[in-house]
């Protein structure tokens, strides 16, 4: 019998290279954002908190203001007449 020759197939170079699905320095990149994104989460929510407070601040300020207007021309008024 009569064996024909095996045919040795050809890898490129690139092809033996082994390229991991998720390389450290990917990993550590990706924590990095995560981290980073964190960090502006929080800082957004901590930024709307302070508005916030200022704002009702400012509102009871103002509502304070007013009702104190209030009482001195009630009083005003009730002297004049």
């Amino acid at each position: 019998m009569k064996t024909k020759p095996r045919k040795k197939v050809q890898t490129s170079g690139f092809e033996k290279i082994y390229i991991p699905d998720s390389s450290a320095a990917l990993a550590r990149t990706h924590r990095i954002i995560r981290i980073e994104k964190e960090k502006e989460i929080l800082f957004m929510k901590l930024r709307s908190q302070i508005h916030l407070d200022d704002f009702k601040q400012k509102r009871s300020d103002r509502q304070r203001e007013e009702r104190r207007l209030k009482r001195v021309n009630n009083y005003c008024s009730t002297i004049v007449e």
